[in-house]
């Protein structure tokens, strides 16, 4: 028989056995039971790209108002390169904190997660700082994060193991 392991067990519930090829790490997790039922590499850094606005998703929703009326700034808006997700939003466009949270969230719209980043703490870079801190509460050692959106930045990182944690 086989016995439950939490979030941070060494071994996992169904054990070594490869289910996979083409992936460098992978977690599969039972969140109900707080069960590890297999992991790959779990510990391997991994960049988390557009994983990444999980964490500015929990934080916002923790810190935001979603009837807040958010005027799009356009020095926030050119922070995102053009070519990167977005929902093409406009300087002086007024939105819902909600409906920019949807934008982020569905459309994976990197400049709706700067936008709510910077109505949230008053620059991305401090947004940031608090998803860090965060992510060390939430017990997840290998991750840092450097940007709100995911996109690339050779100093942004996580592991299948944390970025289990924070699904969690």
């Amino acid at each position: 028989s086989y016995n439950c392991y939490s979030l941070d067990a060494t071994e996992a519930v169904l054990g070594p056995t490869e289910l996979t090829d083409n992936a460098d790490s992978i977690v599969i997790y039972e969140l109900n039971s707080n069960t590890m039922m297999y992991t790959l590499n779990p510990d391997q850094l991994i960049e988390p790209a557009s994983l990444v606005k999980i964490m500015t998703c929990l934080i916002a929703v923790e810190k935001g108002v979603m009837t807040d009326a958010v005027t799009i700034k356009a020095e926030t808006i050119d922070t995102i390169p053009s070519d990167a997700a977005n929902v093409s939003l406009q300087p002086d466009e007024v939105l819902t904190f909600e409906q920019l949270m949807y934008c982020m969230m569905i459309s994976s719209a990197n400049d709706a997660a700067a936008v709510i980043a910077e109505h949230i703490a008053g620059s991305q870079e401090q947004f940031v700082s608090m998803m860090n801190e965060y992510a060390m509460e939430l017990g997840c050692v290998n991750t840092h994060f450097t940007n709100v959106h995911g996109l690339y930045d050779v100093n942004q990182y996580s592991t299948a193991r944390d970025l289990t944690k924070i699904l969690a």
